[in-house]
């Protein structure tokens, strides 16, 4: 074993010397041969060990912290820089030949909105014949392709991996979703960001944050740490009003009442029939949108891609060719004779409220609501959570979301805690997610529409720290399969 404590050009000089060098990862678990594994953890016996398991799967050599105490008993070349955690967005990103500086990035933050505006960002991109990725919730690459990622937004080693394959396949623009743990964990420092866009500031991840305030400053970072030059914000939120007057930006396009960017929309078959006013002109478009809030993130969008000067003729076509995003307000099941049933993301009391107050609208009878919220995550927005169900549902299910470490049953008194004694007799609790749903389709009748909350797209069930597979949608419709 070799271990050299030197700057960051010097360890990438000796990466490059090693021939058999084909990658960096962070993570144990995906290890291929050869990659070089950039030791991270600040436990030395947890360091240790991924080092091992590291080296088992393939691994040529190591990164790690000057600091470090330990070494593994490896015949693998090491290598140790200072203050690794914060420089290994830097490490990656020279390695791998700074990929963002060779593509327009936008960053796309906020608490409710990212996956939505970032997709239509990649989505109208494309259409416009400017070849567009995306990061975020639903995986990375193209639209319709995604490979599943896990995260909303990477660690910093694997976001530029990503950066640099879309690159190598001809990506010109990147749509990424930038998460206040991602601000706060400097996972996209080393990324070029060339956009900003603010969607909205309401509760969540106080389990981490702490407090309103720190999420707030968080979420300021992408637009105070890097000099923009197009910031694209929500005029109609606090925090947005505030950033528009010290966001670093060349320009800043504002979307909302009072903003550049407004608009009109009615339901119509098919979706909403919008009318955008704008800076550049009118837009006239049928969305495939199934409530009127979900507008502000086509608006979001937009704002993006005219000011970064795309015409306004050229977006009208786009737009009338947009597609849905997977897991928002996005049909599950609609058979004659049984309910409508809708899945969606939904897993913030905004999110959820929005959701159910456009549902409200459109259901002939009753409205129902299956909802669970996520373990090991802010405990405090359970509560608001059921008293929002509460406030529009006819009827609901408490159930499981991904209860991760936690107890589920722990999470859903939580939950109840929010509901008089009176409200909680209304409501059905089911632990079993898949019984949930089965239960609620059985209670409906064929004028009422059910609500499936908090998983949206997700393909799998955390229980115990294991991921099953799971999916909302699927198991709508294998039920109505069933019972047709």
């Amino acid at each position: 074993m070799r271990v050299e404590t030197d700057s960051m050009d010097h360890v990438l000089g000796q990466l490059r010397s090693l021939p058999q060098v084909r990658g960096l990862t962070e993570s144990s678990l995906s290890v291929e041969a050869g990659d070089v594994f950039v030791a991270c953890a600040q436990n030395e016996d947890a360091r240790l060990q991924h080092m091992e398991s590291a080296a088992q799967a393939g691994a040529v050599a190591f990164v790690i912290d000057a600091q470090a105490q330990h070494f593994a008993n490896l015949s693998l070349p090491t290598f140790q820089m200072d203050q690794l955690a914060r420089q290994r967005g830097a490490l990656a990103a020279a390695f791998y030949e700074d990929p963002s500086r060779e593509m327009t990035c936008i960053g796309v933050t906020g608490t409710n909105g990212k996956t939505s505006i970032a997709y239509h960002l990649a989505d109208l991109g494309n259409l416009l014949r400017v070849p567009t990725g995306y990061s975020g919730t639903l995986g990375w690459g193209v639209p319709q392709d995604l490979v599943d990622s896990g995260m909303t937004t990477a660690p910093p080693v694997l976001v530029q991996k990503q950066l640099a394959e879309m690159a190598l396949k001809g990506m010109k623009q990147i749509a990424l979703e930038v998460s206040s743990h991602a601000l706060d964990q400097d996972r996209v420092q080393a990324v070029q960001m060339d956009v900003g866009v603010f969607s909205n500031l309401t509760r969540d991840h106080l389990d981490y944050h702490g407090s309103m305030q720190k999420y707030a400053e968080a979420k300021t970072r992408l637009f105070t740490d890097w000099p923009l030059k197009l910031a694209v914000i929500n005029a109609e939120d606090a925090l947005g009003r505030k950033l528009m007057r010290c966001a670093r930006a060349e320009a800043i396009v504002s979307f909302g009442s009072g903003g550049d960017i407004s608009w009109k929309a009615v339901p119509v078959l098919g979706g909403m029939q919008v009318e955008f006013a704008t800076p550049w002109g009118s837009l006239n478009s049928t969305l495939p949108l199934a409530a009127d809030f979900a507008v502000a993130n086509v608006a979001a969008a937009l704002g993006v891609l005219l000011g970064r000067g795309h015409a306004l003729g050229a977006l009208e076509v786009a737009l009338s060719k947009l597609s849905a995003v997977p897991g928002r307000l996005q049909v599950a099941g609609d058979h004659p004779g049984m309910p409508k049933v809708v899945v969606d993301y939904a897993h913030t009391p905004d999110a959820l409220d929005k959701v159910l107050a456009a549902l409200s609208k459109q259901v002939p009878k009753q409205l129902i609501c299956i909802v669970g919220c996520g373990g090991n995550r802010d405990q405090g927005k359970r509560p608001e959570m059921a008293r929002v169900v509460a406030r529009w549902a006819d009827r609901a299910w408490f159930t499981s979301d991904n209860p991760r470490d936690e107890d589920p049953d722990s999470i859903l008194q939580d939950m109840l805690s929010g509901l008089t004694t009176q409200q909680q007799r209304s409501v059905c609790v089911e632990q079993n997610r898949a019984d949930a749903i089965a239960q609620a389709i059985q209670s409906a009748g064929s004028e009422d529409v059910i609500l499936i909350a908090g998983k949206g797209h997700e393909s799998t069930q955390e229980i115990a720290g294991t991921k099953h597979p799971f999916s909302d949608a699927e198991v709508v419709r294998e039920f109505m399969k069933e019972n047709a």
